[in-house]
């Protein structure tokens, strides 16, 4: 085969079943979801979905083929595939021309700004990229099963060559995956989010209420905690706040934040976290939260603040950070540090809180995000 011949070639051993639902399962996610995505996520996320509809509509077609199922001939099979084509289009089409008011139908919905545009182009070029590369990426893990099966299917059985070419490839794929381009792009991303975690947003120092983690008071140093320790430790409705509008008289609310870098291992986190909490006299209200963050540490404050409203600020709030990395990213590559950590905050505070008399101590909650 000439190098002229290869584009050709290449081109048309895509399979055509393959692109319709390539094209169906693109449109698909461009439908709204729960939570808004800007332009690149959108793009890696239809890029993921149109292969996966490519690798379907192959393995149909295939079965197709293999079941020896009649097919359209001549020119009603034109005809099909025209009509087939356009429909396809058309709908990938009306999808991306929604996608703006639907992106924006959630954000309006969590109450965010509204964008002018899901920037289609911009999520056709990237979920093309993405897509191709994945299908690439799939095509040459076929080729690799097949070569090791050439060769392992001249000393066993062809179809257990069959089997065990595909266990063994997968497993190599698996180990470099693992232990080459995970590892390295976990640590670009870490490094990454490290640098976020240490900026401060606008408006937020350290406490001066002896009470708040991070005060000079505090047994938790303000520069240990990070970005969303920082603002989960100086938020939230104050003893005012919620005394104007309950109308009654109210407790300024309790939170205690630790830090990823407050110290080293979870359980000496959690440890500090209780000797916080017995500081502030957090066993001395009338509730007590035990809250596991998101990955990056951060914590609803729809969630907490209304908490505090409901209890009359008579409430003490406790988490400590596990990650630096955003939750999904945190449970792929450490799916244990999560409930590690969570686990040693529980026993810390629960260890404690039992032993005090129960007229006396505060009702116990969990509360987890994420």
């Amino acid at each position: 085969m000439s190098w002229k011949s290869w584009p050709r070639r290449y081109w048309t051993s895509f399979s055509y079943v393959g692109l319709i639902l390539a094209a169906l399962f693109f449109a698909t996610s461009l439908s709204p979801s729960l939570l808004p995505r800007i332009y690149p996520v959108q793009g890696g996320l239809s890029g993921l979905a149109l292969a996966i509809g490519y690798r379907i509509g192959g393995f149909i077609a295939w079965l197709w083929q293999y079941l020896e199922l009649p097919q359209p001939r001549g020119q009603f099979q034109r005809i099909c595939k025209w009509a087939i084509t356009v429909i396809a289009v058309g709908i990938a089409g009306y999808f991306l021309w929604r996608a703006t008011d639907w992106q924006n139908s959630i954000r309006g919905l969590m109450e965010m700004e509204k964008v002018p545009t899901a920037y289609a182009g911009r999520v056709v070029l990237l979920a093309a990229l993405v897509g191709a590369l994945l299908i690439a990426l799939a095509r040459v893990f076929e080729r690799c099963c097949r070569f090791v099966n050439r060769r392992l299917s001249q000393i066993i059985p062809r179809r257990v060559s069959k089997v065990l070419s595909l266990v063994l490839v997968s497993i190599l794929l698996i180990t470099v995956v693992k232990g080459v381009f995970a590892k390295r792009a976990l640590e670009a991303a870490d490094a990454m989010y490290l640098k976020m975690d240490g900026l401060i947003d606008d408006g937020i120092e350290e406490p001066v209420d002896p009470m708040a983690s991070g005060s000079d008071g505090s047994l938790i140093p303000w520069k240990s905690i990070g970005r969303r320790g920082k603002n989960f430790a100086v938020g939230g409705a104050t003893q005012q706040e919620i005394s104007g509008l309950l109308g009654r008289p109210a407790l300024n609310p309790l939170r205690v934040y630790v830090g990823l870098g407050s110290a080293e291992t979870p359980e000496e986190r959690a440890g500090l976290a209780l000797r916080e909490l017995v500081r502030v006299g957090g066993f001395e209200r009338s509730v007590l939260v035990v809250a596991t963050p998101t990955g990056t540490g951060w914590l609803d404050p729809s969630a907490v603040d209304s908490a505090e409203y409901l209890h009359a600020g008579d409430i003490t709030t406790v988490t400590l950070q596990y990650s630096y990395l955003p939750s999904w990213l945190t449970l792929m590559v450490e799916p244990g540090v999560a409930r590690e950590a969570a686990n040693a905050l529980f026993n810390a505070v629960y260890g404690h809180w039992i032993t005090l008399p129960r007229d006396k101590r505060p009702k116990l909650y969990l509360y987890g995000l994420s």
